[in-house]
């Protein structure tokens, strides 16, 4: 039985790169589609089962990076998780200590300086931990306006991270594309700065792709493969 999924896995992905190659652009952006609203809807449909709160709007980005550059770091299940549950603890202590002091907090000169305060703490923490993930940003500005109500809502949030990553493996592996199973394959580096003698430059990376992925990527992004 598992030979014979093996093999079925095998023609899946054969089938998937030969239409990404002969048909066009357009496969990828059914496959980014596709996967983006199956990611929600699961998400929806098991909170409607448990009544969890699953659905945060912050994992919106997240779903659309994780499968439209799936090669990315900052796409990658570690990267992805503690990207989110970092920024919802900076973001719910930056609130509790607004409390602590006393300070207002909503749309008030205080509370403007309590959100802009989080969400720069969450760029410091994810560029010096190298958890590098955008939309985790956003966890950090929803739960410093209060809207996650307490420590158990990072639970919430850490499940509801687990089931987009579980069918992101999922159908990345049978589609053939790289993805980390946790840790990214390779950190990322700015492809739009480079140093040269000491000064830096600002360019638009064009590398050659080296992977499945990033081959996809080019595919989608230009419409065509260097």
């Amino acid at each position: 039985m598992d030979d014979l999924l093996w093999h079925l896995g095998k023609i899946a992905r054969l089938r998937f790169w030969y239409q990404v190659r002969h048909r066009g652009r357009w496969v990828l952006l059914v496959f980014i589609g596709l996967n983006s609203a199956l990611s929600i809807f699961f998400l929806g449909l098991i909170a409607w089962l448990t009544s969890w709160p699953l659905i945060f709007p912050s994992l919106g980005p997240s779903v659309f990076l994780i499968f439209y550059t799936p090669s990315r770091a900052m796409s990658s299940p570690r990267n992805t998780l503690l990207g989110h549950l970092s920024a919802g603890i900076i973001g719910i202590v930056g609130l509790k200590l607004a409390h602590l002091l006393g300070l207002h907090t909503g749309l008030t000169l205080e509370g403007i300086s309590i959100l802009a305060l989080t969400v720069g703490i969450t760029g410091i923490f994810m560029s010096a931990t190298r958890i590098l993930h955008p939309p985790a940003a956003s966890t950090a500005l929803i739960a410093s306006l209060g809207m996650l109500p307490g420590w158990h809502a990072l639970l919430v949030l850490a499940c509801a991270c687990g089931i987009i990553l579980i069918q992101a493996i999922i159908f990345h592996r049978l589609a053939g594309v790289s993805y980390p199973l946790w840790a990214p394959f390779k950190e990322d580096i700015s492809p739009d700065i480079k140093t040269i003698d000491g000064n830096v430059s600002f360019f638009a990376s064009r590398k050659r792709p080296s992977t499945l992925a990033d081959m996809a990527e080019q595919i989608v992004f230009r419409g065509k493969v260097d």
